[in-house]
C-alpha cells in the first residue's frame, strides 16, 4: 500500500515536471515574448496568467517566471500580480483533469505507450522535437501516477477509516488545512496533491468535506515555492511573493467560509454528472473559491500592488536591482535582466562622464562612480555566468555574447572615469561640448523600452575624433615652436588621449547593447 502511494505521487511529480519542462523549452524565446505582449494591463495580464498555467500545467513554474520578469523589469508589479492571480485560477484546471479523466477510466493502456514514444523522442530527437518528447513522457507519466495512486488508495481506505478521526467543527476543519498545506510543501507541487485527495476521496478513503478543507490548505501551499524564491531574491520579487500569498490567505478564507455549501455544490454536479459527482465537485469548488478571490481582487490590482510595494522597500542598489538568481535558469529573461542592467551602468557613466567633461562635477564624482559601476559590472558577471543558455538557440547565443562584449566595455569605462584626466583649462570649447554629446549617447540609452540611442550617434564619435586628432597635432605644433607650455601640452595630450580610449569604448558599447544599426562597425572599433 505504501509503495504504491509513494509511487503514484512520485510518478505524478516527475510527470508534471517532465511535462513544464517540455512545454518551456518547446515554447522557448517566445514565451517570454508571448508574457511580455499579453501584459499590457491587469485584465490581459491575468488571461496570460490563466492560459500559460492551464497549458503548463503548473502555477509554481508561471510563479517563478513571473517573479524573473518582474526583476528584469520586463513587466510592472501590476502586471506580475495580475499574472499571479490568474495563475491560481489556471492551476484548478489539474482537478478537472484528474476528475474526468484520471478517475474515470484506467488511463494506462494509452498512458504507458506515450511514455515510451516521449522517452523515444527526447534519446534520439534534436531542439523541438525533443522538447516534445519530454512534454508527452511527462504527460503519460502523469496518469502512469495516478493509475498507481488509485490502487493505494483502494486498499487504504480498506484499511483504515480516516473519516472518523475528523469531525466537522472549525478546529478539525483547520487541522485539515493545515494538512493539506503540508502536503503541497513536502510534495513541492499543489497539483499532485490535488490528484492524491481525488484518488484518496474517488476511493472512499476520506468524505467530501475533508477533501474540500484539505483542497484549501494545498492552494494555500503552493504559496511556499514563491516564498523559497524570494528568500534573498529582488525586492521586486520580494512584493510579487507576498502578492501572491495575501491572494491566496484571502482565496483561503473566502473557502473556509463557502465550505458548508460544498454539499449544495456536489448535488448541482451529481444532476450534471450522476456517476461520480464527488470528485468533480472538489474541482468544481477549487476553481469557485479562486473564481470569487479573482473578482475581488482583481479589479483592485493596482492598489493591491502599490500597498505590497510600499510593504516590501527597495534596499538593494538600483544598478543591480533587476539581477535576480531565480531567473538564471531561463535563459531569455537573464539575458534581457543582464542587458537593461546594463544599459543602467551605461547611463550612470554617461551621465557622470558628461557633467565632468563640462565641470559640472569634479573627480571625485567620477571616481565614486567608478567604483560603483566596477561593483555593478562584477555582479554582473556572476549573474551572467549562472545563466544558463539552451545551447539550441542561436538568439539567445548572440545577445549573451553581446552582453559579454558590452560588460568589457563598461568595465574599461569605469577604469577611466577612475582615472579622469584634468580638464583643460584651454580645451576647445566644440571639443567640449561635442566630447560631453557623446558621453550622454550612453545616458540617453536608459529607457524602459528596447529603444536605442539618439540618431546620428556614429557621426557624433566620427566629429569628436576628427576634433581630438586636429587638436592634438595644433599642441604638439604650438609646443614645437614655443608657443605652449610644454607641461601644459603634455597635460592637454594626456586629455586627448583619454577622451579618445573613452569615445572608442562608449560607441563599443552602444554598438553591443543595441545593435548595429546605431553605430556603424567602422567607426566604433
Amino acid at each position: 500500500m505504501v509503495a504504491y502511494l509513494l509511487g503514484g505521487v512520485g510518478l505524478f511529480i516527475l510527470g508534471m515536471s517532465q511535462l513544464t519542462e517540455g512545454l518551456k523549452s518547446l515554447a522557448g524565446d517566445a514565451l517570454r515574448r508571448a508574457l511580455t505582449k499579453l501584459t499590457g494591463g491587469s485584465i490581459r495580464g491575468f488571461l496570460a496568467g490563466v492560459g500559460i498555467t492551464a497549458v503548463v500545467q503548473s502555477s509554481s513554474a508561471t510563479t517563478v517566471m513571473t517573479i524573473g520578469f518582474v526583476s528584469a523589469g520586463l513587466i510592472s508589479l501590476t502586471s506580475a500580480v495580475s499574472i499571479i492571480i490568474g495563475a491560481n485560477l489556471g492551476t484548478t484546471s489539474t482537478g478537472w483533469i484528474v476528475s474526468l479523466l484520471g478517475l474515470k477510466f484506467s488511463v494506462s493502456i494509452v498512458a504507458l505507450p506515450l511514455v515510451g514514444v516521449g522517452v523515444g523522442f527526447r534519446m534520439f530527437g534534436h531542439g523541438r522535437l525533443r522538447a516534445f518528447g519530454t512534454a508527452l513522457a511527462g504527460f503519460g507519466l502523469i496518469f502512469v501516477g495516478i493509475d498507481t495512486l488509485q490502487e493505494g488508495m483502494a486498499d487504504l481506505s480498506t484499511r483504515f477509516d480516516l473519516q472518523k478521526f475528523v469531525g466537522s467543527g472549525i478546529v478539525e476543519v483547520l487541522a485539515l488545512i493545515a494538512v493539506g498545506a503540508a502536503m503541497t510543501i513536502v510534495m513541492q507541487s499543489s497539483s499532485a496533491a490535488v490528484a492524491t485527495t481525488l484518488t484518496a476521496l474517488n476511493a472512499g478513503a476520506i468524505g467530501l468535506h475533508q477533501a474540500g478543507a484539505l483542497v484549501i490548505g494545498q492552494n494555500i501551499g503552493t504559496t511556499v515555492t514563491a516564498a523559497i524564491a524570494a528568500i534573498g531574491a529582488s525586492a521586486a520579487a520580494k512584493r510579487t511573493a507576498l502578492a501572491h500569498i495575501l491572494f491566496n490567505l484571502g482565496t483561503g478564507v473566502i473557502a473556509v467560509l463557502a465550505l458548508p455549501a460544498l454539499g449544495t455544490i456536489s448535488e448541482a454536479v451529481r444532476t450534471a454528472i450522476p456517476s461520480d459527482p464527488a470528485a468533480v465537485s472538489i474541482a468544481a469548488f477549487h476553481t469557485a473559491f479562486n473564481a470569487i478571490g479573482v473578482l475581488i481582487f482583481l479589479p483592485l490590482v493596482r492598489p493591491f500592488s502599490m500597498w505590497v510595494g510600499r510593504l516590501i522597500p527597495e534596499t538593494k542598489s538600483p544598478l543591480v536591482s533587476r539581477l535576480d538568481r531565480s531567473v538564471t535558469q531561463t535563459g531569455p529573461v537573464a539575458i534581457e535582466a543582464a542587458k537593461r542592467t546594463l544599459a543602467d551602468i551605461a547611463a550612470e557613466i554617461g551621465k557622470v562622464g558628461a557633467t565632468v567633461i563640462r565641470r559640472q562635477n569634479g573627480r571625485a564624482e567620477a571616481e565614486r562612480t567608478a567604483k560603483n559601476t566596477m561593483q555593478a559590472l562584477e555582479a554582473v558577471r556572476k549573474f551572467m555566468a549562472a545563466t544558463v543558455i539552451d545551447p539550441n538557440s542561436q538568439v539567445d547565443h548572440k545577445r549573451h555574447v553581446a552582453n559579454l562584449h558590452a560588460v568589457d566595455h563598461l568595465a574599461e569605462l569605469s577604469k577611466l572615469l577612475l582615472v579622469m584626466q584634468r580638464v583643460p583649462e584651454s580645451l576647445d570649447s566644440e571639443i567640449q561640448v561635442s566630447l560631453a554629446r557623446a558621453f550622454e549617447l550612453l545616458n540617453t540609452s536608459n529607457r524602459s523600452d528596447d529603444s536605442r540611442p539618439a540618431t546620428g550617434s556614429e557621426t557624433i564619435i566620427g566629429s569628436v575624433r576628427d576634433l581630438l586628432r586636429d587638436a592634438r597635432h595644433q599642441v604638439l605644433s604650438d609646443t614645437a615652436i614655443g608657443k605652449a607650455n610644454p607641461e601644459e601640452s603634455f597635460a592637454h595630450l594626456d586629455f586627448i588621449r583619454w577622451a579618445d580610449q573613452c569615445l572608442r569604448h562608449v560607441g563599443r558599447t552602444a554598438f553591443y547593447l543595441y545593435g548595429p544599426e546605431t553605430i556603424d562597425d567602422q567607426v566604433a572599433y
